[in-house]
């Protein structure tokens, strides 16, 4: 009879654990150390860290799905409202006095509360359980590196249905898959954390088992592949930075897919589908294919997969205006975006671009005698990649076959019958958001009947002759909307009053390359008189001009290529003033005051135009704005310092809710960027 022993023959059944030689089950100490460390504690049960990990998401998923509909079934009896704020808008109120208020980075203090709340969940369950480390690895993996692991692969479906354009969460939540990304991000950040410190535990473990590295020898081990995966991981959540997006999307747009592709591959060789782990991996996949199946299928609008034509013009060398023949199948709704694919000018490539026109139920006779819909168009501002080469092509005149996917996005809000006042803010060509809402809500504005009672449109802009972008728009929706109840305040951050500076005499073509505040208006070019005042306010603030880009929110070249406008503007105080909600509702004599420091204004066609000089403050501007007991929604589309400017101030209007003084101050802001 044999007995077990050594590479010298030695028998090494009964040799002591701390014998270097005791190093497998033939050893009976090794063997009984190895056993009290699983029974301690057990490989399999660091898998349920992974359910934990769904379970967590899941629920979020459930909360906000069901205080969606609820907000979609009650939004009928919402419609006329009890005539004093309730219990329940002032919870509201507090609620968004948290939520608006905008960290430095330029996240909402919302998103940076669930955000925080992941990593704080994913924290505890990583370091809860202890001994992070058995005493050998030969005993088993580490369990701190397991459910780490585990974690950080149940982590993948997640992240992959919060990518999709088309996807589950959005139509549960309604949620919108651009807001979506945001978490996206943050959970790929989160795994990776997760993949360090599961890395990070088996590095440890393997150094300290001087048996273990001759596993590094055996090509195609775990952990070779699981080094693979870790690169993949790092490449996909760096290059997703804002920064890099932005800088080099083109390389990001290319990558990105394949990387993810290649990262599912390397996956499924390292987790060797132990246990479970290849039911998330399944689940990932059939996530992906769901949401590319669908939108290739629901949301392709072109007609008959052939393409449609696309007319490029460019209006001032600086902006393109596209402008895309509709058809039947294409609905959309003010705010949502479409991708567009130019084979022409590059194959693969899609880019966001919103849809600067309100779908009309009407039709129009083509020249060919066919009725067609209101076409779709867009303002398209020129950087870089797509968006410089459609600028050289417009300077020749051509159109260009086109790809429609979309349309996405969208603010889902009825602001026509729930708001009593509607504030609209654009930055640059932050308008091509902002109009076809102004437009719809001009037509509504109209109607007797409406409950929206006033809109005011304020624009920020670097120079006027931007006025020339969608000034036929403009002049079109204030048509529709009754005398009085629109007014447009423009704000002009590269250049000065000119009042004392310029003789008041203009010819017909200084008139038109001025786009004064006439072309917001139907008034004639004619009356010199008239477009005198409109043109140039006579006491109009006067503000150096800012050194800072005015960039629009649209993400054409980036998905996310807000560059912040700083904001200079000397805040204002209120004379007199010591108590909060005075500030926040302004006393009549200090409207006068406000009023007989904007002289520019004619109500011969029911409108107000201001012209100011340099940046708004709005911390000062909407207290002034806002009517006293309504109901309010403030709309936002621009550059990411605006957005935060906008998202502080209305979180301060807060407390005229709170304090019962308005019953809802309802904020949105747009921004396209992942």
């Amino acid at each position: 009879m044999s007995l077990p022993s050594g590479g010298s023959g030695i028998n090494i059944t009964f040799l002591p654990l701390s014998d270097p030689r005791c190093n497998s089950e033939v050893c009976l100490a090794f063997k009984k150390a190895g056993d009290a460390s699983q029974a301690e504690i057990p490989f399999a049960s660091q898998f349920v860290y992974g359910h934990y990990t769904v379970y967590y998401f899941s629920t979020f998923v459930i909360i906000f799905s069901i205080l969606y509909w609820y907000r979609r079934l009650s939004a009928a009896y919402e419609e006329f409202p009890e005539p004093r704020t309730t219990i329940s808008q002032r919870t509201k109120a507090l609620w968004r006095f948290i939520k608006y208020r905008r960290l430095w980075i330029g996240m909402s203090f919302g998103h940076a509360m669930f955000i925080g709340v992941a990593i704080l969940v994913t924290t505890v369950l990583t370091f809860l359980q202890r001994p992070y480390f058995r005493p050998r690895l030969s005993y088993g993996s580490p369990p701190i590196g397991v459910r780490t692991g585990v974690m950080a692969l149940a982590c993948t479906p997640a992240i992959v249905v919060l990518s999709g354009k088309y996807n589950l969460i959005t139509l549960m939540t309604g949620i919108s898959y651009e807001r979506l990304n945001l978490l996206h991000r943050y959970l790929g950040y989160i795994c990776l954390g997760l993949g360090v410190v599961h890395s990070i535990a088996f590095a440890i473990a393997i150094y300290g088992d001087s048996n273990y590295w001759p596993l590094f020898e055996n090509f195609g081990s775990a952990e070779y592949t699981g080094l693979a995966v870790l690169v993949l991981l790092l490449f996909l959540t760096i290059f997703s930075i804002p920064w890099f997006r932005q800088h080099f999307y083109e390389a990001f747009a290319s990558s990105h897919i394949a990387v993810y592709l290649i990262y599912i591959i390397f996956m499924f060789w390292h987790t060797a589908n132990r246990i479970d782990t290849w039911m998330y991996l399944f689940a990932t996949l059939a996530i992906s294919l769901i949401s590319n199946f669908s939108r290739l299928f629901l949301r392709l609008k072109t007609p008959r997969w052939n393409g449609s034509t696309a007319t490029i013009q460019d209006i001032d060398g600086q902006m393109l205006k596209i402008t895309i023949p509709a058809f039947n199948e294409m609905t959309w709704s003010p705010g949502q975006h479409v991708f567009l694919r130019f084979p022409g000018v590059s194959l693969l490539e899609n880019h966001p671009f919103t849809i600067a026109s309100l779908c009309g139920e009407t039709y129009v006779t083509a020249k060919s005698g066919a009725s067609t819909r209101t076409p779709l168009f867009f303002l398209v501002k020129s950087r870089k990649g797509l968006t410089k080469r459609l600028m050289r092509i417009a300077q020749h005149r051509l159109t260009l076959k086109v790809f429609i996917d979309g349309p996405y996005g969208g603010h889902g809000l009825d602001m026509s019958s729930r708001y009593e006042q509607v504030i609209l803010v654009a930055g640059g060509s932050g308008i091509s958001a902002v109009l076809p809402l102004f437009s719809m809500l001009c037509k509504r504005l109209g109607r007797a009947n409406s409950t929206l009672r006033s809109m005011r449109l304020i624009w920020v802009i670097q120079n006027r002759h931007a006025q020339a972008w969608v000034q036929d728009e403009i002049k079109a929706a204030l048509v529709m909307a009754r005398r009085g109840t629109v007014e447009v305040d423009l704000y002009i951050t590269r250049e000065r009053n000119v009042t004392e500076q310029l003789d008041f005499s203009f010819e017909p073509d200084d008139i038109e390359m001025g786009l004064g505040v006439e072309d917001f208006r139907t008034v004639s070019i004619e009356d010199d008189d008239m477009v005198e005042r409109q043109l140039i306010p006579k006491s109009a603030d006067i503000a150096g001009p800012g050194n800072e880009d005015l960039d629009d929110c649209l993400s054409l070249d980036g998905l996310e290529t807000e560059i912040g406008m700083a904001n200079e503007a000397v805040r204002k105080n209120l004379d007199g003033i010591d108590d909060e909600d005075q500030q926040l509702m302004p006393s009549q004599s200090q409207n006068d005051k406000y009023e007989k420091q904007n002289p520019n204004q004619d109500q011969d066609y029911g409108i107000d135009v201001n012209i100011f000089y340099g940046r708004p403050d709005f911390q000062d501007i909407f207290p002034r704005l806002l009517v006293s007991g309504g109901r309010i929604c403030v709309f936002s589309c621009g550059p990411q310092k605006l957005n935060i400017d906008i998202s502080n101030a209305v979180a301060g209007c807060q407390t005229a809710v709170l304090r019962g003084r308005l019953r809802e101050v309802r904020l949105w802001t747009e921004t396209f960027g992942w």
